[in-house]
């Protein structure tokens, strides 16, 4: 199912920006996200084997989209996620 917030996302993931994606609970919020590039990881701080991903910054950084999904739950998340921006991490991948 293609949202109407899809063009808008993908021009922005075009620009080497950061996307949040925030809503109810259910309503296709990481369906969207894994549907904006067919080459993607995905964490999830929910699961326990993705938890050295967000703790020593081990993510793949060979696909085109990176996903954190339940990133709203790591102490201090906006600022963990501004550092590694602003380091430079992100340069080669979008990110959602």
């Amino acid at each position: 199912m293609r949202r109407s917030l899809t063009a808008h996302i993908l021009e922005l993931l075009g620009r080497k920006k950061i996307i949040l994606i925030s809503g109810p609970r259910q309503v296709g919020k990481t369906t969207l996200a894994k549907s904006l590039r067919p080459n993607f990881s995905y964490y999830n701080y929910d699961i326990k084997e993705d938890l050295n991903v967000f703790l020593k910054n081990e993510w793949d950084r060979s696909h085109e989209l990176i996903i954190f999904d339940e990133i709203h739950k790591k102490r201090n998340w906006k600022l963990w996620l501004k550092g590694i921006y602003d380091s430079g991490e992100l340069k080669k991948n979008d990110f959602v």
